[in-house]
């Protein structure tokens, strides 16, 4: 095993395919868990965390209706990945509350 990677990604994997397999509360939760704490332990051993990361957990920010963190995610990832601005402005867009739908 590989243990000069530049990622840390944890079970997200396992937590991954459990949710698809299986779409539960209880499997959403450990896949949100996962990506939480991808996060933290990227930090924790000094690894970037990996791209897509922080645009998976802005979206159940924004299912969960909290687009406050949903934004501060995606501006995570764009921080650490630039290059995923297109991506990234075009899930603000779709986010972004409609007119009277505050």
């Amino acid at each position: 095993m590989n243990t000069h990677s530049l990622y840390y990604f944890g079970n997200y994997s396992a937590a991954s395919y459990a949710y698809k397999r299986t779409p539960t509360a209880e499997t959403r939760a450990e896949l949100k868990q996962s990506l939480l704490t991808i996060i933290i332990e990227s930090e924790r051993r000094e690894k970037r965390v990996p791209p897509g990361i922080y645009i998976e957990l802005a979206m159940m920010e924004f299912e969960d209706d909290r687009p406050g963190r949903g934004n501060q995610y995606l501006a995570s990832e764009l921080a650490l990945y630039p290059e995923s601005a297109t991506l990234v402005n075009r899930l603000s867009a779709q986010m972004a509350p409609k007119a009277g739908e505050e």
